[in-house]
């Protein structure tokens, strides 16, 4: 697993809730009779934030999740209550996710390379994979994302991804069902897996209001591994 120092690891910490950078490999929810916990992301990042924040954290517990093979910013809650009120603004929608992926490149060129994906998907626990399904199959739900293809390499092509609906690998699954298998993930089309691990999709940005100030919080982090094909990615976004 790769590793990355505490300053680059915690964007922001205080006595209510922290933004720290989670690594491909390591795992949102804690169980603690889960075999694992030492991938953990609150359990490896609760000394950290005790040391920046200089005191004892008896509550460390991540509001959302993001998916194992998947790398970004995540939210951290610090006490039981700023878990409640940042779980409640997550739950009405005053949250705004950016993510960056690079996919494959289609085999046919994309007849819109920015709009609204808009359908029904089905998350199968015991493949642990989602499908894109008709909206008359059993327990289909309603999946949203606004997508753009910003840039391209030789092989690859650059994606935005803002999820309107917060659905278990929905942006592997939408963006794999347009062709667009993100690098990496073999469970969703990508014909190899990643020589650094995990998959190459990053949650980049986070937007949302403080329940506690109401002031709107934005807070952004780069890969924790900048190779040369997110190096050029990002360097897309800026031309």
């Amino acid at each position: 697993m790769n590793t990355i120092d505490a300053d680059k690891r915690i964007v922001y910490a205080d006595q209510d809730f922290a933004l720290v950078v989670k690594l491909a490999g390591e795992i949102c929810q804690y169980d603690e009779n889960a075999k694992d916990n030492e991938s953990s992301l609150s359990l490896i990042v609760k000394p950290l934030l005790e040391e920046r924040l200089e005191k004892k954290i008896d509550f460390c517990q991540c509001v959302h999740r993001l998916d194992r093979p998947v790398s970004g910013l995540c939210l951290i809650a610090l006490s039981e209550k700023s878990f409640t009120m940042l779980s409640s603004v997550f739950t009405q929608g005053k949250v705004k996710k950016t993510y960056i992926a690079v996919t494959e490149k289609p085999s046919k060129p994309l007849e819109k390379k920015e709009g609204i994906l808009d359908g029904f998907i089905t998350f199968n626990k015991k493949n642990q994979k989602a499908f894109m399904v008709g909206k008359n199959v059993k327990a289909a739900k309603t999946a949203k994302m606004f997508y753009k293809v910003f840039g391209e390499g030789e092989r690859y092509l650059f994606v935005q991804a803002e999820p309107k609906t917060g659905r278990t690998h929905q942006i592997r699954c939408q963006l794999s069902s347009m062709g667009l298998p993100i690098k990496g993930d073999v469970k969703y089309g990508s014909r190899r897996s990643e020589q650094l691990g995990g998959i190459r999709l990053h949650a980049w940005k986070l937007v949302f209001e403080n329940p506690k100030t109401k002031e709107n919080m934005e807070f952004m982090a780069m890969p924790p591994v900048m190779d040369s094909l997110w190096q050029a990615c990002f360097d897309s976004m800026t031309e």
